[in-house]
């Protein structure tokens, strides 16, 4: 910031030395003039950057949230639409020789520009009402009745001439109104931010300074193509250019500036979320991983079996949401890595049945599964059992007592498997939602059921992350999930492993 400060005063310093200069060269009785078709050409791509920059602003207030609603930028907003339609105006009658009008829309522009800058620096930013298109229009709207007022009447009697060019001609008091509307800015905004001196009230003084010494530099012009003339219109170009560098400071870049900070700590609380589920999970389960293997040890004795089953499912209960917690947080970071091997499904769907025996028989349940030939294939062993481990267990979970779980397993390019039960039917709002992270059915007609709702969330990232897909079926009265994914056949008969520890997941249903 204080590098932004020191580059400001040398800024501020060029327009100062330069009519300096300009009034000892003045005083020595020195003039420098170019060529007049040069200067007009100059004075014509300068006018147009002019007119350009001012309608930038413009758009760049009415279009930017939240400022487009508030006092001070709609009213410097439509004074800067004023601006262009003003400077048009200089620019046609500069350029058709009607000296007169040329100087009056010249010093208008000047005006409208110090008023600009006045009224922004003291009014405030409370919102406006709906209809700030009227405040847009009115100033421009009254400019141009007046430019085309004065235009057709000003030749009405000498008076009347004489009146209006003493106060906007080329040394009139509309100069000296301007002048002092700089200075009383300056002033404002300096005292304001002497404390906080923000980066936009800097650019914002730039252009003050820029435009006040084009006003001086205009004292000293004699003729349209002098070097003061051509010193004064370079200055108020660039103090427009400033301006403008201090509503894109405002508009812009601060809220976007303000936007990546949030991301980033969005980001931030995100990895300190992640981390201490990560955290938890590892915490929770070392005790658990204790505590059962204590269970295991006491079971040798037959006292008290049953409260050492009670807490050995619950154990098993809690060391299923801590691997839950674990999938997600690699998941949410996506740090997952893929591990293939050859994979015996049909065994692996055989254990996972028999682990689910218990409360199969609990619920009175009629599982059927049906598969053509036993092939081996190549897949990620681990993904593919969390996911068949999570649909057989909602099958399992929303099946009616005495209900049906047919699960279907075909094997050739693909992988498909169906898993239905004759349960309650997934509604359409639900078939939307049920896949969505932590997503638990509000339908009270439902069984109650436990689980934090990330089940079917990370069985279909990995259906995706194996390059297939899951989906929502309704079939005849059945309802479930239908995976899909590319597998390869192994040439063997057996697969590598058969370890697929499955203990106790099916604690939480019943």
């Amino acid at each position: 910031m204080k590098k932004n400060v020191n580059l400001h005063y040398f800024i501020n310093s060029i327009p100062v030395a330069a009519f300096v200069l300009s009034i000892i060269l003045h005083i020595y009785g020195f003039n420098l003039f170019i060529n007049l078709e040069k200067y007009n050409i100059l004075h014509f791509f300068a006018e147009s950057a002019i007119n350009i920059v001012a309608a930038s602003i413009f758009l760049l207030i009415h279009y930017s949230y939240p400022y487009e609603s508030k006092t001070r930028y709609v009213v410097s907003g439509s004074l800067f639409l004023s601006t262009v339609v003003t400077n048009i105006f200089h620019t046609y009658y500069s350029f058709n020789g009607n000296t007169f009008l040329g100087v009056l829309t010249s010093n208008l522009v000047y005006f409208t520009l110090a008023l600009t800058i006045f009224l922004s620096s003291i009014l405030p930013e409370r919102p406006l009402s709906k209809n700030r298109w009227i405040v847009n229009v009115i100033p421009s709207f009254f400019i141009l009745y007046n430019i085309i007022f004065i235009s057709r009447n000003s030749h009405i009697n000498s008076t009347t001439d004489t009146i209006i060019k003493d106060f906007i001609g080329n040394q009139g008091g509309i100069n000296v109104a301007a002048s002092l509307l700089c200075l009383f800015s300056f002033i404002a905004i300096v005292l304001r931010h002497k404390r906080n001196r923000q980066i936009e009230n800097i650019y914002l003084e730039n252009g003050i300074t820029f435009l006040l010494f084009s006003l001086a530099q205009k004292l000293l012009s004699s003729a349209p193509n002098d070097i003061y003339s051509i010193a004064s219109l370079l200055f108020k170009l660039a103090s427009i250019c400033f301006i403008f560098k201090t509503y894109f400071v405002i508009n812009i870049k601060k809220p976007y500036k303000k936007l990546d900070e949030a991301r980033k700590y969005a980001e931030e609380l995100n990895s300190i979320k992640t981390d201490f589920m990560v955290n938890l999970s590892h915490e929770l389960r070392t005790p658990i991983n204790i505590i059962l293997n204590a269970v295991k040890l006491i079971r040798l004795r037959e006292r008290n079996i049953s409260y050492l089953r009670s807490i050995e499912k619950n154990c098993h209960r809690l060391n299923k949401v801590c691997q839950n917690l674990i999938l997600f947080s690699e998941i949410e970071n996506d740090c997952i890595q893929i591990k293939k091997s050859e994979t015996d499904v049909i065994f692996m769907i055989d254990g996972i049945l028999e682990e689910a025996e218990e409360i199969a028989d609990k619920k009175k349940l009629d599982i059927n599964f049906d598969f053509e030939e036993r092939d081996i294939i190549i897949t990620d062993a681990q993904k593919l059992k969390t996911i068949i481990l999570n649909l057989i267990s909602n099958a399992i979970k929303y099946a009616p007592i005495g209900g049906t779980v047919n699960i279907t397993l075909r094997i050739n390019e693909n992988l498909e498997l169906q898993v239905l039960n004759n349960g309650p039917v997934i509604t359409d709002r639900e078939k939307n939602r049920i896949y969505d992270k932590f997503y638990k059915s509000k339908d009270r007609s439902l069984p109650s059921t436990e689980g934090l709702g990330i089940g079917l969330y990370i069985s279909k990232k990995y259906a995706e992350i194996l390059g297939g897909q899951l989906e929502t079926v309704i079939c005849g009265g059945f309802t479930g999930h239908s995976l899909k994914i590319p597998v390869i056949k192994s040439d063997r008969l057996t697969s590598d492993e058969y370890a697929y520890d499955i203990t106790g997941f099916f604690t939480d249903i019943g």
